[in-house]
């Protein structure tokens, strides 16, 4: 196996699908928050990482700068990605974040779930689990961390709640 998870991973499901997980991995290991590809998702695709949760492609865009808001010299490395279950319309991505917050250094374990359609290829569920690895974070700085997340998902979560009311 190669030093890069995404070099080995074979598809099993459809072309679409292997297509719109490779364009995935590039964005996460290039940690395009706000300037993914959003032609990934499903117009209605439904986001959720415990904190945030939106409905959507065009949200990726307003919604997801937490890591270039809050977080300098960030990097991240995909680990390992596999279908889920052995199934073909499911894909789970686990993935490290560190970079360094106000108080110091930050190790971020993530997992991706990804729910696709076979046809399309596009997402329609992304659900994601952030765990801080503290062998890999500073004192404090994940508890900084966990914190800003959650302030910066209290506006979304506000403008989300009145698009919901007007609808």
């Amino acid at each position: 196996m190669s030093a890069d998870p995404c070099d080995d991973f074979v598809c099993k499901s459809s072309p679409a699908v292997e297509r719109t997980l490779k364009t995935v991995l590039k964005d996460i290991n290039a940690l395009r928050g706000t300037t993914r590809s959003t032609s990934s998702y499903a117009p209605d695709v439904v986001y959720d990482d415990g904190v945030l949760k939106f409905r959507g492609a065009d949200k990726y865009k307003k919604y997801c700068s937490y890591i270039e808001n809050n977080l300098k010299q960030a990097t991240s490395r995909v680990t390992s990605i596999s279908m889920v279950d052995g199934g073909l319309d499911a894909a789970r991505v686990t993935w490290e974040l560190n970079g360094v917050n106000d108080i110091g250094r930050v190790g971020v374990d993530i997992e991706c779930t990804y729910k696709m359609n076979l046809i399309t290829g596009r997402i329609l569920e992304h659900r994601e689990v952030w765990v801080v690895n503290p062998s890999r974070t500073d004192a404090q700085a994940g508890a900084l961390l966990e914190s800003t997340r959650k302030a910066h998902a209290l506006p979304l979560k506000t403008l989300e709640a009145n698009v919901r009311q007007m609808v």
